[in-house]
């Protein structure tokens, strides 16, 4: 397991770099308040910090255990290739409708991929997740977030 943690490691390090690199194009702060950079800027320190923990143990662990030889099923496969699709269709999504109503949508359509089979729960997390996400974040925090194409209505 310490090659796989190793290599895990090193990806979501690399992801969060990426991540506080792309909210340096965004404000971190306006009007005195959260802006749409204060989140991913904190997410992406948060990532690279877990993943460079994941990193120095996987090191630091020289003990070799029989958790050593790493084997993914195809269906763990098909389910890590559907969570990371399903998060750069959302990323495209963004720039078009938003993103809340993506982050809506990639929340169904996960549910909907992943098995759940009872289209009440599926239309009920496309359709709340949005709503709860808005309330949050607009009303509550007063953040700013990228509204896509609506931006110009």
């Amino acid at each position: 397991m310490r090659k796989v943690n190793k290599i895990t490691g090193f990806v979501f390090f690399i992801l969060g770099i990426l991540i506080i690199v792309g909210s340096s194009k965004l404000e971190y702060v306006r009007n005195g308040l959260p802006g749409p950079g204060f989140f991913p800027l904190w997410l992406g320190i948060i990532i690279a910090l877990l993943a460079l923990g994941l990193i120095i143990t996987s090191f630091l662990k020289n003990k070799k255990s029989k958790d050593d030889f790493f084997e993914i099923t195809k269906k763990e496969l098909n389910k890590v290739i559907i969570i990371i699709g399903s998060s750069v269709l959302c990323i495209f999504f963004t720039q078009i409708i938003g993103l809340i109503p993506s982050l809506g949508l990639m929340t169904g359509a996960i549910a909907f991929l992943l098995g759940e089979n009872r289209l009440k729960v599926v239309i009920s997390l496309t359709i709340l997740t949005p709503i709860v996400l808005y309330l949050i974040f607009v009303v509550g925090l007063k953040v700013h977030m990228p509204m896509g194409l609506f931006n110009y209505l």
